[in-house]
């Protein structure tokens, strides 16, 4: 029964593409070849990403998912201190914040026995809160970035009368911060 209602599903989304794929025809669009191609590729990736993921729940060591986490933090490290490119030590900055907050969230959901210590849990919330961490510290990173190259007189000017370089952007980063927490307190205030 549930391969019949996978197949009835994988059925239903190709029709909606089918439907695309014509109106794409008849307006002249010329998408249809990308459109196709997409569709290929996206069913090759999720085919893939479904083994993966059936692995990686089947891990029964603890170390595994903090290796497979851990990876998370880099990877989504990396791709933040993108946003901070010309930002001093953003990748290290990142590693550290990202890695930090997740590992205090994670270890405190541990700790009081909201989830339990098994991949099929603590992977997908893991991939969830390095997501979030990772918006805030690309949200920083870019904040900063700008904001020093907008105030950049105002710095130089701070630090030539013997500010140190932490006094000088002060300022800078106090915005950077309230500006990536913001999204963050948001989405606290409206869930249920």
């Amino acid at each position: 029964m549930q391969g019949f209602e996978t197949v009835a599903s994988a059925l239903l989304a190709l029709s909606l593409v089918a439907v695309a794929i014509a109106i794409s025809r008849y307006q002249r669009l010329d998408l249809e070849r990308d459109m196709i191609t997409a569709v290929v590729r996206s069913f090759v990736q999720l085919t893939a990403v479904g083994y993966v993921i059936n692995f990686i729940f089947g891990l029964e060591g603890v170390l595994y998912v903090v290796l497979l986490l851990a990876g998370m933090v880099v990877f989504a490290s990396w791709t933040s201190s993108g946003r901070g490119e010309g930002v001093s030590g953003a990748f290290s900055i990142s590693v550290v914040a990202i890695g930090v907050a997740a590992a205090m969230t994670l270890g405190v959901l541990l700790l009081l026995q909201v989830v339990p210590p098994t991949a099929r849990y603590l992977i997908p919330l893991g991939g969830m809160v390095v997501g979030t961490f990772m918006n805030a510290a690309s949200l920083t990173l870019g904040r900063v970035r700008d904001d020093v190259k907008a105030n950049q007189l105002s710095i130089e000017a701070a630090l030539a009368l013997g500010a140190t370089g932490r006094h000088a952007a002060s300022p800078v980063l106090k915005t950077a911060v309230q500006s990536a927490m913001t999204p963050l307190i948001d989405a606290t205030k409206t869930r249920a």
